[in-house]
């Protein structure tokens, strides 16, 4: 496999955002959300669309989440994903 500087410059930007991660868990309660917004004019018809996340689940996992589309039907599914609370 041929290796482009596009490479090594994804590569610097994953380990940067893994050591900044790891540099906010080194307090007590590192887990959590860390950024969150959502469509608030959708809230207003009862549907949360989220926009962007960044969070860190307890287990040390991370998401990253930034809407790339601006559709009512991002997901791909004919019918809009709920989840009964």
């Amino acid at each position: 496999m041929l290796l482009s500087p596009q490479h090594f410059q994804h590569a610097d930007h994953y380990f940067d955002s893994q050591l900044a991660h790891q540099l906010k868990r080194s307090s007590r309660y590192f887990w959590g959300i860390s950024s969150f917004r959502f469509d608030e004019i959708a809230l207003a018809s009862n549907t949360l669309k989220i926009t962007s996340l960044e969070c860190v689940f307890p287990d040390g996992s991370i998401v990253q989440f930034e809407s790339a589309e601006e559709s009512d039907n991002s997901n791909g599914y004919e019918e809009p994903v709920s989840l009964d609370l």
